[in-house]
């Protein structure tokens, strides 16, 4: 099939509806579970893809120590000729222990770099007049809290909560 033709069969099968590719992934599960269970090859390489990711969780899931690289590093090597082992290169692979990563190298800096980012934000906030703007709304919102408490709440609870005697609903207290 050329690739104009691929391109059009992909077309088509983009264009198909969600059920299309329900039935298609329900078919090919029953074809493919059909024919691993009468199939003996396919049965082992199965079994050896099971092995393989049983093993990978299981190394997931112990602690190893710090010469695993240099050891599988050492294992890898004996598959070479002898000349090839008993170079330089190979010898510096027996000794290898792995570095930080590249977020444990960066983190300092990521640090340093977020701290002076908050600093300037409170220099330019402080310079432009934020900061005080900042407490106003917050004075105000305090004031809009403590008047609507101050109407809905019983008058000792509001004395618990704010500290001060509430107005019970009276517009010309205080709190207006």
């Amino acid at each position: 099939m050329n690739k104009t033709q691929e391109n059009m069969v992909c077309k088509r099968l983009r264009a198909a509806p969600d059920g299309f590719w329900t039935r298609l992934q329900k078919r090919l599960a029953r074809t493919c579970s059909s024919h691993i269970a009468s199939c003996p090859r396919c049965q082992r390489r199965l079994a050896a893809i099971g092995r393989v990711e049983l093993t990978l969780s299981l190394m997931r899931t112990q602690p190893h120590s710090i010469n695993l690289l240099a050891n599988a590093n050492t294992a890898a090597l004996k598959y070479l000729t002898r000349p090839l082992r008993q170079t330089s290169c190979a010898e510096r692979l027996r000794h290898v222990v792995p570095g930080p990563g590249r977020m444990e190298q960066t983190a300092p800096l990521l640090d340093r770099l977020m701290n002076i980012a908050a600093c300037l934000f409170v220099v330019l906030m402080v310079r432009f007049g934020m900061v005080n703007s900042l407490f106003e709304i917050k004075d105000q919102g305090q004031k809009v809290v403590e008047k609507y408490y101050a109407k809905h709440l019983d008058a000792e609870i509001f004395k618990d909560v704010f500290g001060r005697p509430g107005n019970d609903g009276n517009p010309n207290s205080e709190l207006s």
